[in-house]
């Protein structure tokens, strides 16, 4: 994803959050490269790498706080960002 669909994203997200009763939202996205090698007696046996990227969100709604994460899903992450907004505000809220 681009800088401005990012923003975009969760400006939207953060907008539908508000809509639901939030009164502060704040939403980030994070991306981790990693990568590995497994050795057995010494040698090397296995090496591997891997992205992942989640997003994590904080409501405050009522004078209590929510939080919520998950995965992002290549092609859902609208959904993705948005559901962990609302499921965020929605938690704050009881």
């Amino acid at each position: 994803m681009g800088e401005s669909t990012v923003k975009e994203l969760l400006s939207r997200a953060i907008d539908e959050g508000r809509k639901a009763g939030g009164s502060f939202i704040d939403v980030r996205v994070e991306e981790a490269m990693f990568e590995g090698v497994e050795a057995e007696d010494g040698q090397p046996k296995e090496a591997g790498y891997g992205v992942d990227q989640g997003v994590g969100a904080r409501a405050l709604a009522g004078g209590s706080w929510g939080f919520s994460a998950s995965q992002l899903v290549e092609g859902r992450e609208a959904e993705t960002v948005r559901d962990a907004v609302l499921r965020a505000v929605k938690l704050a809220k009881r």
